[in-house]
């Protein structure tokens, strides 16, 4: 099953990676194939896969017995995790006070 994101969840997440790890550094990959049991997930749930791109350059690919990871990469993944849901939690809670208001 080939893993793709959902547009509307990287239009709505793409400027809170950006503020972590800046827009010159965001690439989209377009669709991924592969075993990734994240593409069963995409398609029930609007999804947005990030790849940080911890292989080094030149070595065996991930998940592979021989990869080697730039682990100095691995606080940009944590800092995404809690910063993304950070941000959609609270533009959530506007998003519901505004509809409450409306109603």
């Amino acid at each position: 099953m080939t893993t793709c994101n959902g547009p509307e969840m990287v239009q709505l997440l793409t400027p809170f990676v950006e503020e972590i790890v800046g827009e010159k550094n965001i690439v989209d990959l377009g669709m991924l194939s592969g075993s990734e049991d994240f593409s069963h997930i995409s398609q029930e749930v609007p999804a947005t896969f990030i790849v940080l791109g911890t292989g080094k350059e030149g070595n065996v690919p991930v998940h592979n017995p021989r990869m080697q990871q730039q682990e100095e990469i691995f606080k940009y993944g944590a800092a995404l995790h809690a910063h993304i849901a950070m941000q959609w939690l609270a533009q959530q809670a506007n998003v519901s006070k505004q509809t409450a208001t409306n109603s």
